[in-house]
């Protein structure tokens, strides 16, 4: 009867230090540029035809083991989000990509954020990143590069407000859950000896 209860804590030892058992943890980066002036009450970045900027999880405590699910939201303004062939100077697209492949990163692109008076208005565009994405930031040390490109000929400029990175991780396993998982093979191992004399 004492076997099967040693054998019971250890058993249930080994379950609740499993590493499968860990639940989702949330994680959530801003990048709020300043730098160029204040548009409504906003800080904001002018950007002119190009641009790139790093979201960095590094920091995360405990650490990532992989990245579930990313939002990537930006706020901006000024983008006509036109394309006029009779007029290809007056035109503006921007685009957003991940990496350095405007082809297999792409994440869409910005909205309209210019009333119709072509004046700017703040409007936030959020995108979703895919599992590739997410693979190429588990090889970059959980660091996401975040591209805007106007890809219209002619000088555009955006107003860039705010950047925000969001969503579900699963944390690596920490010491005192690997020491418990240890101790309770130890035990299985030890049950396993005595029984054999």
């Amino acid at each position: 009867m004492k076997k099967l209860r040693f054998l019971l804590v250890v058993l249930a030892l080994f379950l609740l230090s499993s590493p499968v058992s860990a639940s989702l943890l949330s994680f959530y980066d801003l990048i709020d540029f300043a730098g160029s002036g204040t548009y409504q009450g906003e800080d904001y970045l002018l950007l002119n035809d190009y641009t790139f900027y790093w979201h960095d999880l590094g920091y995360l405590d405990p650490g990532i083991a992989y990245i579930n699910d990313a939002t990537l939201s930006i706020k901006h303004a000024g983008n006509k989000n036109f394309w006029d062939p009779s007029h290809p100077f007056k035109s503006e697209i921007w685009i957003v990509f991940g990496y350095n492949n405007p082809i297999n990163n792409f994440l869409g692109r910005l909205g309209r954020s210019v009333d119709q008076n072509m004046n700017p208005i703040w409007r936030t565009d959020s995108f979703v990143l895919d599992n590739d994405i997410l693979g190429k930031m588990e090889n970059r040390d959980w660091r996401l590069r975040v591209n805007l490109l106007d890809v219209t000929p002619g000088d555009d400029y955006l107003f860039l407000g705010k950047s925000e990175l969001a969503g579900n991780y699963s944390p690596v396993p920490e010491p005192g859950t690997l020491i418990l998982l240890g101790s309770g093979l130890l035990g299985l191992g030890a049950l396993g000896f005595r029984r054999r004399k």
